[in-house]
C-alpha cells in the first residue's frame, strides 16, 4: 500500500470513529519537528513524520493512540514521544534503552510500542520498563503494516 493510501485509510478509519474518545491533535510543525529531532539520536521515521503533518501529531491509531512526537497527544505521565526517550535514556534507568528507538504508542500496563528508526521500515518493538528481564522485546510488525491492520 502506498503512504498516500495507508493516510487515506486512516482518515477513513477516523471517520468511522468520530464518536470515539480519540483526541487527535493539530498538525506538527516544521519548528516542533526540529525540535523534536535535535533532542533525538536518529530522525523519527519518515512515514511517522508524514503521518503527524497529514493528520494530527498523535491521539489516533492503534491501543491508546500515537503519541505526539512532540508537544502532541501524551501519556498518563504527560509526555510525548520525545519525554518518553528521553525518560527512558536517563542514566539512572539499570538497564540502557537503545538511542535507535522512539516511543510512539501506549501499549498499556506502562508498556510502549516503540519504533526503530535505524531502518525505513521502521520495526516496532515492544518495550515494558516493569519487567525485570526481557524488557525489550520484538513487536511483529512494522510501522506501516501495524497502522494498516489498524485502519482495516
Amino acid at each position: 500500500m502506498s503512504d498516500e493510501a495507508l493516510i487515506d485509510a486512516i482518515r477513513a478509519k477516523l471517520r468511522r470513529l468520530s464518536q470515539s474518545p480519540m483526541h487527535l491533535q493539530k498538525a506538527l510543525s516544521d519548528k516542533l519537528l526540529a525540535d523534536a529531532t535535535a533532542r533525538l539520536a536518529h530522525e523519527p521515521p519518515e512515514f511517522l513524520v508524514t503521518l503527524y503533518r497529514a493528520i494530527g501529531n498523535g491521539g489516533f491509531g492503534p491501543n491508546f493512540g500515537l503519541l505526539g512526537l512532540a508537544d502532541g497527544w501524551t501519556d498518563e505521565k504527560n509526555r510525548d514521544a520525545v519525554q518518553c526517550y528521553e525518560a527512558f535514556r536517563d542514566a539512572s534507568n539499570d538497564t540502557p534503552f537503545p538511542d535507535y528507538l522512539l516511543p510512539i504508542c501506549i501499549y498499556g500496563g506502562g508498556a510502549y510500542i516503540c519504533a526503530d528508526c535505524r531502518s525505513p521500515d521502521a520495526p516496532l518493538w515492544l518495550y515494558d520498563p516493569a519487567q525485570e528481564f526481557d524488557r525489550l522485546t520484538p513487536y511483529g510488525q512494522q510501522l506501516k503494516g501495524w497502522l494498516s491492520s489498524w485502519a482495516g
